[in-house]
């Protein structure tokens, strides 16, 4: 399945960036962010940053909490 700028171009979207994360490292996550940015330019992601590898919900639940309420 892919999205189309018509469909997922309109729904608000968020990136939590993971500077630790080894199962995806930071190129491939920009890459993924500057791709869909590229694809849909009038609803960029909203990029959130947390100092944690690819699972911040375990290793740093507090500030994931902080970034999801912030979307509310």
């Amino acid at each position: 399945a892919r999205g189309t700028s018509e469909r997922w171009g309109r729904v608000p979207r968020t990136f939590v960036r993971c500077l630790q994360d080894q199962s995806m490292p930071l190129a491939g996550q920009d890459l993924l962010i500057a791709e869909a940015d590229a694809a849909t330019p009038g609803n960029r992601f909203d990029v959130k940053t947390i100092d944690t590898g690819h699972s911040p919900f375990a290793s740093r639940p507090l500030e994931l909490i902080e970034v999801l309420n912030g979307l509310a």
